[in-house]
């Protein structure tokens, strides 16, 4: 198993970047940088596509501060000094050594944290951007466009998250934590549906571990995700005030037998694909979210899926709690494209009402190549 990657000091380059490291999930880099007599954590989203998002937070200035914004190395592209009225060390503080540095990733990926030594030196969290809000840093005063005053851990929750995702990552380095969160969770699968007919390790040996486990049940396999909810997903905390709820989520599908053994590898690729959306695009599925539905030859009838949440819906609570959040299970429901345009002008709750037989009978999870719903008749014209 791939963890978090041991932080390593880099030699000095053109810009002196003096500590880096990636998540493991993805290809995001956390990196710190000297320039302009001034220290600055950066966070690199997505560094090889066409919708990059960089996120900056000022550390420290080496050198005096001066009384406003330093426009000079703004106009030059460079990194600017805090001005003076937000900077704890207006004289300039002591210069890092990259041998006590190491940074911490947030357990969604979506953040990260500097540490010297055991001392917490900068944050920069999942709902930071680049606007008035860029991240914590301890030798901020106050508020400012390019870091905010850290505070004290009595003050500010996000030394919590640190420390919550540094006990993840420890955790995370041995295989008992996944081989507990394997077995919980394929127990919770044949409690509820049957033992299991195949255990698909889908991972390819990077972290985290995952797989696909089929079960069948008469005329039905029953396909589910095994280690999504490993990790959190990111940008929950931008939507919510309670992303507790929304951060871990495992995918399941029904299908009829014929159809499934027809498409298999289809059917649990898109699984895989559809789980690893959170990190690659930086975001969150929940309930009631549609996407994609792109397996052949059905992608041409039914353009897209309804993800709906089986306690919500179903009343049917497949998980327990992992780290203390609840794990959702996200059904996938494939609709077409008149469908979707309704739920998204009406609402889920408005489709849901269209829906063709009981929805708590397991059958309304079994894709069968039929439509689960019938939208009002002037809707389907």
């Amino acid at each position: 198993m791939k963890q978090q990657p041991q932080t390593m000091p880099e030699k000095n380059t053109d810009k002196n970047i003096i500590c880096s490291a990636y998540f493991p999930k993805t290809d995001t880099h956390a990196l710190v940088q000297e320039e302009n007599d001034c220290v600055y954590l950066y966070l690199y989203i997505r560094p090889d596509s066409k919708d990059t998002e960089i996120r900056a937070c000022w550390v420290r200035n080496y050198g005096k501060a001066i009384d406003a914004v330093d426009e000079k190395a703004l106009d030059a592209g460079a990194q600017p000094r805090m001005p003076l009225r937000a900077c704890r060390h207006p004289q300039g503080a002591a210069r890092l050594d990259p041998k006590d540095l190491r940074l911490v990733f947030l357990e969604d990926g979506d953040g990260a944290a500097l540490y010297e030594g055991d001392q917490l030196l900068a944050v920069i969290p999942g709902w930071a951007s680049s606007g008035e809000f860029t991240g914590y840093a301890r030798d901020a005063i106050g508020t400012s466009p390019f870091a905010w005053e850290l505070g004290t851990p009595r003050q500010n929750d996000i030394f919590k998250r640190v420390r919550q995702a540094e006990s993840y990552w420890k955790s995370m380095q041995d295989n008992a934590t996944w081989e507990h969160f394997r077995d919980q969770h394929l127990q919770a699968i044949e409690r509820a549906y049957g033992p299991h007919a195949e255990y698909l390790v889908v991972d390819v040996g990077y972290f985290p571990p995952r797989a696909v486990v089929t079960v069948r049940e008469g005329d039905t396999v029953w396909l589910f995700t095994l280690g999504m909810s490993l990790l959190q997903q990111p940008s929950v905390d931008r939507f919510t005030q309670y992303p507790e709820g929304l951060r871990r989520a495992e995918l399941a599908m029904g299908v009829r037998e014929d159809l499934f053994w027809e498409h298999r590898d289809a059917f649990v690729a898109y699984l895989v694909g559809l789980s690893d959306i959170p990190w690659n695009y930086t975001t969150f599925l929940g309930d009631g979210h549609t996407v994609l539905f792109d397996i052949e030859p059905f992608g041409k009838h039914f353009s897209h899926a309804l993800l709906l949440e089986g306690e919500a819906n179903f009343s049917e609570k497949l998980y327990g709690d992992f780290r203390g959040d609840p794990v959702n299970c996200l059904w996938i429901v494939p609709i077409t494209e008149k469908q979707q345009h309704y739920a998204e002008e009406l609402g889920n709750e408005a489709l849901m009402k269209c829906a063709r037989g009981d929805v708590r009978e397991r059958a309304f999870r079994v894709f069968d190549g039929q439509e689960k719903f019938l939208l009002p008749e002037k809707e389907r014209k």
